[in-house]
């Protein structure tokens, strides 16, 4: 019997693997078997690829269709605009409720490497909130808003 998590054999197609999250699971597919790699982005990643095809993720005519559902913040080179767009208060408010830790590139990696991986064969129809908790802290009422105040 194979490893649950290998990937060997396998073909992963990331979108946007020149930095950040894709980058990181670039280095976490490495140790697990080292799939096929097709990369999709605008500037190709030094990792370990077997293709890269310059990709706009905005364009619709570069791509068909694109969709990303991403919990909370992550250290990424996007984090200064997410800053921007959310607030830099509410960040640190979010941060600060998820354990005082910021998600890395790695940590999204390792749940994207599991949801592709036979461990995860039975995973379907599920949103899974890569978020240190944040997301059972809101539905249960165990955030504390007066930080936002």
């Amino acid at each position: 019997m194979s490893h649950c998590f290998d990937y060997s054999n396998k073909r992963v197609v990331i979108t946007g693997a020149f930095s950040g999250v894709g980058a990181a699971l670039l280095g976490v597919l490495s140790k697990l078997g080292r799939p096929e790699v097709i990369v999709l982005d605008l500037k190709e990643p030094d990792g370990p690829i077997d293709r890269f095809i310059e990709t706009n993720m905005g364009d619709a005519s570069s791509v068909e269709e694109a969709i990303a559902a991403i919990e909370g913040p992550i250290d990424t080179p996007l984090l200064p605009d997410f800053n921007k767009t959310i607030s830099e208060k509410t960040i640190d408010w979010t941060i600060e409720q998820a354990g005082g830790t910021i998600a890395t590139p790695r940590d999204v990696a390792m749940s994207l490497a599991f949801l592709g991986s036979e461990a995860s064969r039975y995973v379907n129809g599920v949103n899974l909130n890569v978020d240190m908790g944040f997301s059972a802290f809101m539905t249960t009422g165990q955030l504390d808003f007066s930080g936002l105040a």
